[in-house]
């Protein structure tokens, strides 16, 4: 009866992947912006809030799923935080290229069209 179970709950699982996939790719098909991004629109968020209201285990995230979020936040917290100021320096680097770029532009248009 244990192998039973453990064989059903296999196919389970193998199930709600496959739904999972399925919602992958119509997301995907979604925003490449073909011909089928109508009939996606119908039914691809719906798959999402479907199975993350199904998939949702009491057991698993408590009473307070926030506070549950809370502390997987913290845990990669050092992380986020570094990401965000590689982020910030490579914003502030592209926006200094740019600039440059169209300064040495104006400067070079200025010197060719009065010479």
């Amino acid at each position: 009866m244990e192998t039973l179970k453990k064989i059903i709950n296999e196919q389970n699982k193998d199930f709600w992947n496959i739904v999972k996939g399925v919602g992958i790719l119509s997301i995907v098909i979604g925003h490449t912006g073909c011909q089928l991004v109508p009939y996606v629109y119908l039914y691809h968020l719906v798959i999402f809030f479907f199975i993350s209201g199904y998939l949702y285990s009491e057991e698993k995230y408590g009473d307070n799923p926030f506070l549950n979020f809370l502390t997987r936040l913290k845990k990669i917290g050092k992380n986020i935080l570094l990401f965000l100021l590689f982020l910030f320096f490579y914003i502030i680097f592209f926006i200094t290229l740019v600039l440059l770029y169209k300064i040495i532009q104006c400067i070079l248009f200025k010197i060719l069209l009065f010479n």
